[in-house]
């Protein structure tokens, strides 16, 4: 199942080196590129502080009371919506798979739980 993003919000990291993305897709799912979304602990919530920033708004946008600018201006961040689709998690099995080793991230080894 293929589904589209309605709204995408870049986030500064932390240290300011890299930028986040949150996205939100036509049936209300959030999702984020950040270690916090990605590196879930096994029995956590899937979730990072990103979401719950923009989760407050996800109604809203998606009844067209509120722009995905607006929201960003509301939150001080950078936000425009990208013309692309997303496959949906649904249409793939629940897996458990091992970061690649050839990623730059220093959480090397650890699990990426796909499972919510």
């Amino acid at each position: 199942m293929t589904l589209n993003i309605v709204g995408a919000w870049a986030f500064p990291s932390s240290s300011g080196s890299t930028t986040y993305e949150t996205t939100l897709d036509e049936v209300a799912t959030l999702s984020c590129n950040c270690p916090g979304f990605i590196f879930k602990r096994a029995g956590q919530t899937r979730g990072c502080k990103h979401i719950r920033q923009v989760a407050p708004f996800v109604e809203s946008v998606l009844l067209g009371k509120l722009t995905v600018q607006e929201v960003a201006e509301k939150l001080g961040i950078a936000g425009n919506p990208p013309p692309v689709s997303v496959t949906s998690p649904l249409s793939t099995p629940k897996t458990k798979l091992a970061a690649s080793s050839s990623s730059k991230s220093k959480k090397k080894g650890r699990l990426i739980d796909f499972e919510e």
